[in-house]
């Protein structure tokens, strides 16, 4: 979304509000202008059911869900020194575009699901390292980051049914 408009723009009107509480940037600071005499401005940066309390309350109520869902663990004992924590339910590959899960013990039965299931791990990996990686060229850590994050983009493409 934010890309739409322009990023400066909006860098303003958040270092604005930051700078008004001792520096940091707050969330509710944010949605008291949004509210408030800041609509016009964050109407092209937030989504349409931002504005609908009733829409903004379901959509709400499905992020608290899927978080509830993808914190379910199963805890397996493999030998006296191998725990392993993953989780209970996983987005399931045959719901498609729609948003569903499934058991991991199940999918696993299923090797095309099973490998498509760690792709998307290995996807959300990336996008988090990739994150990592330009606050790692910041921060003047890049080469150690850069490094993980080849070996697991070379992991994902290696993986095939």
């Amino acid at each position: 979304m934010a890309e739409k408009r322009n990023q400066s723009a909006l860098i303003s009107r958040l270092e604005a509000l930051r700078s008004h509480d001792n520096g940091v940037l707050l969330p509710e600071a944010v949605i008291q202008e949004a509210l408030g005499k800041g609509k016009k401005f964050y109407e092209d940066w937030l989504p349409g059911h931002f504005w609908d309390n009733a829409k903004c309350a379901h959509e709400h109520r499905l992020s608290l869900v899927r978080n509830l869902v993808a914190n379910v663990r199963d805890v397996s004992v493999h030998s006296e020194s191998s725990v392993i924590v993953a989780p209970y339910y996983v987005r399931d590959p045959k719901c498609g575009t729609k948003q569903g899960y499934g058991r991991l013990a199940e999918i696993k039965s299923d090797r095309e699901n099973a490998i498509e299931v760690l792709r998307e791990e290995f996807g959300r990996a990336i996008a988090m390292l990739e994150r990592a990686l330009n606050v790692a060229e910041i921060v003047g850590l890049r080469e150690e980051t850069e490094a993980l994050l080849t070996r697991i983009k070379s992991m994902k493409l290696k993986l095939v049914a």
